[in-house]
């Protein structure tokens, strides 16, 4: 039994070292070898390609464009309509301030009856009105209080948004410029490499090219042909080309005799 355990117990240290071990580095040369088929994959894409999908790309985002925009422009219509609101409401609270200081003011003349808008009112009747409106005149401080507070964060908003739009926008040009400037350079590269692969191949050049040298071997034959024409005219011709014969001669059998030695010849024979 317990031997058994044992071996159920080096089983288990065994399974372990292969999962902390073995599998973390096949992981790690699956993960490497990815890799690198992901980089032999994008260095297979033609320059041309990648530009033109990078232009696919900035031309998706000007959906985004679109889409900032016309948030944008929600933005500020909503910020509007807030604002036409709260100022329509501010007018309402101050005509209602207005109203309870000319009530407070009526009520601070001793009487039974008070003069309030060119009217008399008992007292008492006046001065529950008045706390009445007091306490509707609370709310609407309040409210209106929570209507600028909306307004104020809708303006935040608004301008959180705007700013952002104008980054997009620049970044977006930005990105525009760089890549007509990546096509640029990938045309000059283009054309600077097909003119140093270039060879002079030019038809009319390459046929103008060979009638002159076939002038200057034409030329150079007629000089040859006149100047043989002259040397077979002068006089002792014959005895002068034996003599540089003879010279010829002689200095071969030198040669010969000098580097293999003397040959004999079938006169000593």
């Amino acid at each position: 039994m317990l031997k058994k355990v044992l071996i159920a117990s080096v089983a288990v240290v065994l399974a372990l070292v292969v999962v902390s071990f073995v599998m973390p580095r096949r992981f790690a040369d699956a993960y490497h070898r990815l890799l690198e088929h992901r980089d032999a994959a994008e260095n297979s894409i033609p320059p041309e390609r990648e530009i033109a999908l990078l232009q696919d790309k900035i031309d998706r985002l000007a959906k985004d464009d679109d889409y900032q925009f016309h948030h944008v422009a929600k933005l500020r219509a909503e910020v509007k309509d807030t604002e036409r609101d709260v100022n329509q409401f501010r007018n309402q609270v101050s005509a209602s301030d207005k109203r309870l200081s000319a009530m407070h003011a009526a009520l601070k003349v001793e009487g039974q009856l008070v003069s309030y808008e060119n009217k008399s009112f008992p007292r008492e009747t006046l001065k529950a009105e008045f706390e009445v409106s007091v306490d509707t005149f609370r709310l609407e401080t309040r409210r209106l209080e929570a209507m600028e507070a909306e307004l104020s964060a809708k303006r935040q908003t608004l301008e959180l948004a705007h700013k952002n739009l104008e980054e997009t926008r620049l970044a977006r040009a930005q990105l525009k410029a760089d890549l007509e400037t990546l096509r640029a350079e990938l045309a000059a590269e283009k054309q600077a490499a097909a003119l140093e692969r270039r060879a002079p191949t030019d038809p009319k050049a390459a046929e103008a090219r060979e009638r002159l040298e076939s002038i200057r071997k034409r030329i150079a034959v007629m000089k040859e042909e006149r100047t043989l024409r002259r040397e077979m005219k002068t006089p002792g011709n014959a005895v002068r080309t034996h003599e540089l014969q003879k010279k010829e001669q002689e200095e071969r059998d030198a040669f010969i005799n000098q580097k293999w030695g003397a040959v004999e010849t079938g006169a000593k024979r």
